[in-house]
């Protein structure tokens, strides 16, 4: 649980000891608390639509809050034309759907952690009252309330299907100043959509879209791209409207295939497993993370793959999982998908 925690710390410094308690109920239990009927959620909804407060900070189009869920904010949601009536049927129905982590057994990581926030006496008190209380269903923090002006809706992370994920990214790139060079890695574990989701938003921006696949030369037991390369041919060559080629490594013919970029765009997106080491990691304006359940990346690598399947099992995957929890990619990027 740490890297959620992490996470939201991170976009939302000004969280009080509540606020964290009430991430904790979302991440263990969604919005189950929530049991209107659909249309008078609906009702309330387009009522609290109508009535949106405006924030200076720039906010996510949802935010990651565990495994199973997301928040999805109001506003961005209205800003990019998106169905109201969508939403409210998305998240009636993850309320209803029953998801449910342990809530006694997160506890203690989360007092851990918040013991590195606040003072140990207000946290063992805090969390005395919620255990006292049942674990109740609460309101953020009267300052949480006052800086960030909360509205969203939590769902289900199986409602936010790629088209969702391009705009949560679209939304996030509108913050980037339309001048200069700005160099993006998107990181993410095996079959987690990365290359699905950047193809299509590259349909739809202006960007230079480059895949660290091509690097797949020289990978070791930790890194599987050739960082080296990468920061040789195309991180300290990048000039927004010039053009450069780079060779790309062809895995299956284990040679070098000559690839040309005719003109770099302002933003450029390095994308896939490993783009956000730390070896390159300093070439970045910001690093993006793809989330996927190891039951939801299982089962697209084993339909990518029958032949390669075990190899991923017992070679692949421990090595990317290894990856990331030694680089801390999750916690310190700055958009999760």
């Amino acid at each position: 649980m740490k890297q959620y925690f992490k996470y939201y710390s991170h976009n939302y410094p000004k969280n009080e000891i509540r606020d964290f308690l009430k991430l904790l109920k979302q991440i263990c239990s969604g919005p189950g608390h929530f049991l209107e009927s659909e249309s008078k959620s609906l009702e309330f909804l387009l009522s609290e639509a109508q009535a949106l407060p405006k924030v200076r900070k720039h906010e996510n189009l949802y935010d990651c809050i565990g495994p199973n869920y997301v928040r999805v904010n109001l506003r961005p949601f209205i800003k990019l034309g998106l169905d109201l009536e969508w939403l409210n049927a998305a998240f009636y129905a993850s309320a209803a759907s029953g998801k449910q982590i342990s809530i006694e057994d997160a506890l203690p990581e989360l007092a851990v952690f918040l013991e590195k926030l606040f003072p140990r006496e207000l946290v063992e008190t805090e969390m005395e009252k919620f255990k006292r209380k049942g674990n109740p269903a609460m309101r953020h923090s009267p300052k949480f309330r006052r800086v960030y002006k909360p509205a969203y809706r939590v769902l289900e992370r199986s409602f936010i299907g790629p088209e969702l994920k391009a705009l949560q990214i679209q939304n996030f790139l509108e913050r980037i100043p339309k001048t200069g060079l700005t160099v993006i890695a998107i990181d993410g574990p095996s079959a987690s959509g990365k290359t699905t989701v950047t193809e299509a938003l590259k349909e739809k921006l202006d960007i230079t879209l480059i895949s660290v696949d091509d690097f797949f030369d020289g990978s070791d037991d930790e890194i599987g791209i050739n960082s080296e390369r990468i920061k040789e041919e195309i991180l300290l060559r990048l000039k927004p409207g010039k053009h450069f080629e780079y060779q790309r490594y062809d895995c299956s013919k284990n040679e070098f295939v000559k690839r040309r970029i005719e003109e770099v765009k302002n933003i450029v997106i390095l994308e896939g497993l490993y783009s956000a080491n730390s070896l390159l990691s300093s070439f970045y304006d910001a690093v993006i993370y793809f989330e996927a359940s190891e039951e939801e990346q299982l089962e697209r690598l084993k339909k990518r793959s029958e032949r390669l399947f075990p190899r991923f099992l017992d070679e692949w995957l421990p090595r990317e999982k290894k990856y990331f929890q030694k680089e801390g990619i999750y916690e310190n990027s700055d958009l999760i998908v």
